[in-house]
């Protein structure tokens, strides 16, 4: 799927809403104590080396707040940065600087965190044919930005929506076995059924054991999503795919299911196309970034 486009238009009217939520009617300790007229320069400085991502959009926060101040970008999304490397400077009206402030730091580490953590798994998964891919395990709101980061990152998103593309779970199929009497039976038949609802549509199925696994193969979905199997039933899996399919559409097969930093690089040695995972947004760590008046 393609890379998340996040537009100015879209980018200034979350952060807007960001803003309405951190605001409240203002920032009552810097009017209070600070005169309107004082200016200061700011710098924002990255505490921890990473991989940036989210910089256009901490600049937009600022000028979201106030649009005199001036903002200058030093680094650019995808770059790697070392502890101490100044990534922004703002320029202006120090109520403005403090009011834009948290929101713009929470947005950057945020993101540069998943942008880091992703780049980290690639890292580890060395040479191989597998893609990485992030999932919907995201924040309410934040999908898009979160996405976007695993691109900067260098994964690849995984469906964005539930009606971005068909994904046959192990629930569906506990549901459907009630009436046709076993998963492996069920399989054809929600295949088939999606097909003819969602003919435009990428088409996965999920299966739990080799039975399920050879049943979805016959049946020719798009891709089939191998949750929880260990290596060595993956590879096995791999080479009948293979076989079945030699001189036809391959279908692909994908991986998930807790796997880690420290077990990525085994699991991509199996041979699967797809690797998805959870973690690379719903765990992963803020980059440490901080404001300092210069």
């Amino acid at each position: 799927m393609p890379a998340v486009n996040l537009s100015p238009q879209q980018i200034k009217l979350w952060i807007q809403d960001f803003l309405k939520e951190d605001l409240g009617k203002g920032d009552i300790t810097s009017q209070s104590t600070l005169a309107e007229d004082v200016s200061i320069e700011a710098i924002l400085i990255a505490k921890e080396a990473g991989v940036v991502a989210g910089t256009h959009i901490a600049r937009q926060v600022f000028l979201c707040v106030n649009s005199h101040l001036r903002v200058k970008v030093f680094v650019k999304d995808g770059d790697r940065i070392a502890v101490g490397q100044e990534l922004l400077s703002v320029k202006g009206k120090a109520v403005s600087i403090f009011a834009a402030e948290r929101l713009a730091l929470n947005i950057l580490g945020h993101l540069c965190g998943i942008a880091t953590t992703t780049a980290e798994f690639v890292q580890a998964m060395g040479k191989t044919q597998s893609i990485l891919l992030d999932t919907r395990k995201t924040l309410p709101g934040l999908r898009s930005l979160e996405r976007y980061a695993v691109t900067v990152g260098g994964g690849t998103n995984h469906r964005d929506r539930l009606d971005s593309a068909v994904l046959i779970k192990t629930n569906h199929l506990r549901v459907l076995e009630k009436k046709f009497g076993s998963r492996v039976e069920a399989i054809p038949i929600a295949l088939s059924r999606a097909r003819k609802k969602c003919s435009r549509k990428t088409i996965e199925i999920e299966v739990a054991n080799y039975s399920e696994f050879e049943a979805a193969l016959q049946a020719v979905p798009d891709i089939i999503l191998l949750d929880n199997w260990k290596p060595q039933q993956i590879v096995k899996a791999v080479k009948w795919r293979d076989y079945v399919c030699r001189g036809k559409a391959k279908v692909l097969l994908e991986i998930s299911g807790g796997i880690t930093l420290k077990t990525i690089a085994r699991y991509a040695a199996c041979g699967a196309d797809r690797i998805s995972v959870g973690s690379l947004t719903h765990s992963a760590k803020n980059l440490d970034v901080s404001l300092r008046v210069s």
